[in-house]
Parts: C-alpha cells; sequence; structure tokens
C-alpha cells in the first residue's frame, strides 16, 4: 500500500490516477493536433486570398501552389467574391 509520501512524489500510484491522467493527455493531444490542423487550413486559404488578389495565376497554378485541388482555390474565390 503507498503511504501517503509516496502518493505526493508520484500520483500515478493509483490506476484512477493513472487513467485519468492519460484520458487527459489524451484529450489534450487530440485539441492540439486539431488546432495545427485548422490553423494550417486557415493558413493555406490566407495565401490562396493574397494570390487571388494579386490576379497574376491562374486557379490550377494557385492550386499547384499550395497542393490542394483546384475547387478548394474556386471555393475561396466564391468566398472573396460574395464579401465574405
Amino acid at each position: 500500500m503507498a503511504t501517503l509520501s509516496e502518493k505526493y512524489i508520484n500520483p500515478f500510484t493509483d490506476e484512477d490516477n493513472l487513467k485519468h491522467y492519460r484520458d487527459l493527455k489524451n484529450s489534450l493531444d487530440t485539441a492540439f493536433e486539431e488546432g495545427l490542423k485548422k490553423g494550417r487550413e486557415q493558413g493555406v486559404e490566407q495565401g490562396i486570398k493574397g494570390l487571388l488578389k494579386l490576379g497574376k495565376l491562374s486557379d490550377q497554378e494557385i492550386a499547384d501552389v499550395f497542393s490542394v485541388e483546384v475547387e478548394v482555390v474556386r471555393r475561396v474565390r466564391k468566398e472573396i467574391e460574395s464579401g465574405e
């Protein structure tokens, strides 16, 4: 049986504490990964908007620059044209 000092030094001596820690860590890791993905998508979208506003590249060329489907560029173009 763990003594009070052991639990203070190592809070994961209890299986429930370890389970809670792992659950929390997995939740935080998932949230972090989702945040990174969303941030990357927003960055690509901002880059596409910038190139579209320059008006010097075709939709296909912009898609090639960002390694996305041309439909993504067309969607962003529609957003710009509709004022979103």
